[in-house]
């Protein structure tokens, strides 16, 4: 199915306004809206067309023709379902869109909670991010990835360790990079590194790869095709270092990890706290392969899913602070325009 730019603006303003009547009502209503909320994501960008997400068809073909993928959960996925709906492929991406909006829900219920009576609000201001739609629509099976393991984290630290251990585990198998953001996660908490040290480390990387890029690319390509993974690395490598559009990305997260810095360092909750120390090793993972765009970009895209949370979490500084509430609709309002212009401009769907 493909929408006329007027349907998704009507979609985009049905979203926001009923969020708009979460903050009014009640814990069990809101419940209800978030529900409704998640059910509408996913009928409106489960049923799409097989050429809307550079990604689409290309997994269709996969579950089609069920091969075997070397992130083994993903094709534990795929085989499960066709059991049940087999080569129905459109049933197959609505199911796995659900699948995504629903764990993505999940974590926002847990880490907002749904007393929190902007919860609804934030939900919406992420699918108006353009990766989280993509991560939806798009590259499902990162989307899929690391929604499960930034749910599975939340859970370990804060909740139900055994669940939290099953479903981190899990998303490993989805996607090789949620590997390398867990062991950074892992390795940083374990070590107390400092949110400020991560921001200069990034910014050394990204100064080193204009200074060495040509070195990196010479070393990889001189080495087999089959090397660890670097083979995905290799085939991504082209001159687009310092193309404007992934400099203005890469600054976009970059500064508003240093005003999450920033504004933790006045008071920080253990919300802030959370998203700080996953967000941190997604910078700085990014920020060492950034010689390498493709795969810098969609690390970065991780952070679409979290910013919202962050925001929302904040803001009780509005009853503080009149200035915060005039920032905060200023970027619900952004975040609208940027939702309309991608899908008007067709950049959503693909990289």
């Amino acid at each position: 199915m493909r929408y006329s730019f007027y349907v998704i603006l009507l979609f985009y303003l049905y979203m926001f306004l009923i969020s708009i009547f979460a903050i009014y009502c009640s814990e069990k209503m809101r419940k209800i809206v978030f529900m409704l909320q998640i059910i509408s994501i996913s009928l409106f960008y489960g049923f799409r067309d097989l050429d809307i997400g550079a990604d689409t068809y290309e997994y269709s073909r996969l579950y089609l023709s069920q091969y075997i993928h070397p992130d083994i959960g993903f094709t534990f996925i795929n085989k499960l379902m066709y059991i049940f709906i087999g080569d129905n492929v459109k049933l197959y991406l609505f199911i796995f869109t659900l699948l995504v909006s629903l764990i993505i829900g999940l974590f926002y219920y847990f880490i907002l909670g749904i007393n929190n009576k902007y919860v609804c609000l934030a939900y919406t201001c992420m699918y108006c991010m353009p990766y989280s739609i993509m991560m939806t629509v798009n590259i499902i099976r990162q989307g899929l990835s690391v929604s499960l393991f930034f749910l599975g984290i939340l859970l370990y630290v804060y909740y139900k360790k055994k669940i939290g251990v099953v479903l981190v585990v899990f998303s490993l198998f989805m996607h090789s990079s949620t590997i390398v953001i867990f062991l950074l996660f892992y390795s940083l908490r374990r070590a107390k590194v400092k949110n400020i040290t991560i921001l200069f480390l990034s910014l050394f990387f990204v100064i080193l790869n204009y200074i060495v890029i040509f070195n990196y690319i010479n070393i990889l390509n001189s080495l087999p095709d089959n090397y660890f993974l670097l083979f995905k690395f290799k085939d991504y490598i082209g001159d687009n270092l310092g193309k404007v559009n992934v400099v203005y990305k890469y600054l976009f997260y970059f500064i508003n990890f240093m005003f999450m810095i920033y504004l933790s360092s006045k008071k920080c909750s253990f919300i802030q706290k959370f998203i700080l120390d996953i967000i941190g090793p997604i910078i700085l993972f990014s920020s060492m392969v950034y010689f390498n765009q493709l795969v810098a970009t969609r690390l970065l895209a991780n952070i679409d899913l979290l910013l919202p949370v962050y925001y929302i979490s904040s803001i009780n500084s509005i009853k503080e602070n009149k200035l915060y509430l005039y920032l905060f609709t200023f970027i619900i309002i952004i975040l609208f325009v940027i939702v309309m212009n991608s899908h008007m401009m067709k950049v959503t769907f693909c990289m």
